[in-house]
């Protein structure tokens, strides 16, 4: 009896793990400063203003409501992102996208469609 219920416990523990993405994989930090959603029939656009290492940057991602449901501002605040894209050629032309990881554990990808200095 006492086996079975350290298996038990063994697997439980092996499936949250697996379950919470790790954060060390998403070692950038984007603070939110503001959101807004745009409405285009079943589309919309979600648009964040975010500073990313003292760049100020405006993020955006599409969405579907048909499929997404009631989708909704993202709080301003602090969360764990990396990139899926990374390009500065030439240098001084930027094209990125982040994975923003939100504290439910879910993910979404912005690509980045604004850049200044405040």
């Amino acid at each position: 009896m006492k086996k079975i219920t350290l298996v038990v416990l063994l697997l439980s523990a092996f499936c949250l793990a697996a379950s919470k993405p790790n954060t060390a994989d998403y070692p950038i930090t984007v603070h939110v400063i503001g959101s807004s959603l745009s409405s285009y029939g079943a589309n919309c656009i979600h648009g964040l203003d975010v500073m990313v290492n003292g760049k100020h940057l405006q993020l955006s991602c599409g969405c579907d409501k048909t499929t997404e449901g009631s989708f909704g501002l993202t709080q301003p605040g602090d969360y764990k992102a990396r990139f899926t894209a990374d390009e500065h050629s030439p240098s001084f032309r930027l094209a990125q996208t982040y994975e923003i990881l939100f504290p439910d554990n879910s993910k979404r990808k912005f690509t980045a469609i604004a850049i200044s200095e405040q």
